[in-house]
């Protein structure tokens, strides 16, 4: 009987979709994806198609992989998620390019590696494409190809990222990251140490940032594991007591 508030409605039925993600997690599947599925159906009704759908669809392709490792559920929850994103969107919008590495992600996970590169390559296209979902994405790939042991293809990835400006620390650090992994494993130590070096500098620089979200302890991991590589194996362990 109250007058109707768009926006507190809109929190209830987060809460709501909320409740029933958190019982899901917790092991009552059948009730927690009833709840889910019609605190979807309630925000379609009311709001329509718009974006924040897309986003709440993409949670749940990502629950799906996260805690079910189920990436035929997880596409089903992607595809929602772009159509519902191409029906409030306009062609070529930036924000298109998460539903489209969603996908490419979902299929990946299946094995199908070319329709998810077809994927990843409509993202490269969209127009107004930001430096940092560029980033993104050359990254995603990167740490895509290195999971399957394609060391070489996921380094020229993680490379093509060098080239782009504005992006965030976190993102460039992690890259940095990666890479020295895959000198690494490439028997290159020389290359790794030079990326040890770089981390190094971007930790000096942007610390507390970085130090916030824990990963400091990569830097560790990466210098215990070429400690290893070099045979000193005191020093890797006392890297790794510090981590």
């Amino acid at each position: 009987q109250q007058k109707f508030d768009s926006a507190v409605y809109e929190y209830w039925l987060l809460g709501y979709l909320a409740q029933g993600q958190s019982m899901v997690y917790l092991g009552d599947i059948r009730q927690g994806s009833e709840i889910m599925n019609e605190a979807l159906a309630i925000r379609k009704r009311v709001f329509g198609d718009n974006f924040s759908l897309a986003i709440e669809y993409y949670g749940l392709g990502h629950m799906a992989i996260d805690l079910f490792n189920d990436p035929d559920l997880a596409l089903d929850y992607y595809r929602l998620g772009e159509a519902t994103a191409r029906k409030s969107l306009p062609p070529g919008d930036p924000e298109l390019a998460n539903c489209y590495r969603n996908l490419g992600l979902g299929y990946w996970l299946k094995g199908d590696y070319s329709t998810a590169l077809r994927y990843y390559e409509r993202v490269m296209h969209l127009d107004n494409l930001l430096p940092v979902q560029r980033l993104k994405l050359y990254n995603h790939i990167g740490e895509r190809y290195a999971e399957i042991g394609d060391l070489d293809n996921a380094l020229h990835y993680y490379l093509l990222g060098r080239g782009i400006e504005g992006g965030e620390t976190h993102l460039m650090y992690r890259r940095e990251l990666a890479i020295g992994q895959i000198y690494l494993k490439q028997g290159k130590p020389h290359d790794c140490a030079v990326q040890i070096a770089r981390c190094e500098a971007l930790l000096h620089r942007s610390g507390n940032e970085l130090r916030s979200q824990g990963l400091h302890t990569g830097l560790i991991q990466l210098k215990a594991d070429w400690f290893f590589y070099k045979k000193n194996f005191p020093k890797a362990i006392l890297l790794l007591k510090a981590a």
